[in-house]
């Protein structure tokens, strides 16, 4: 069916060796889509709009201050959690095999500090910035 059709065609021959072929085959000629004209019909008045539309409007400067001051009280919270977390002394753990796996983790360990830290930080500058 494909065949059948590129035969009946010119369109699909490149620019460069398209002056070879002038000559239609079987009648048919190669059609430009491309018009400078919209099309007529079919669409209706309904999509023909003159200017734009809103659709929705939020006013509320009072909900945007009380939202922007808990997003800064929390970025606050979470900072001096995030700077108290490097302050964690290193304490010797239990190894006993019936603690529970928190008891286990030594929360002084520096590469724990630091990742502790990172996400406070993280999560405050994230409700700074969603908020």
């Amino acid at each position: 069916m494909l065949a059948v059709l590129l035969r009946r065609t010119t369109s699909w021959i490149p620019p460069s060796t398209s002056r070879i072929c002038t000559k239609p085959r079987h009648g048919f000629t190669s059609r430009n889509f491309a018009s400078s004209q919209p099309p007529t019909g079919g669409v209706g008045k309904e999509a023909e709009l003159i200017k734009d539309v809103l659709l929705y409007r939020h006013e509320a400067p009072r909900f945007h201050f009380l939202v922007s001051t808990f997003a800064f009280f929390q970025f606050t919270f979470w900072s001096l959690l995030g700077w108290n977390m490097l302050a964690m002394k290193d304490l010797p753990v239990a190894t006993d095999s019936d603690t529970p796996f928190w008891k286990k983790i030594n929360w002084g360990k520096e590469s724990t500090k630091q990742i502790m830290a990172a996400g406070c930080f993280f999560i405050g500058t994230a409700h700074l910035c969603a908020c």
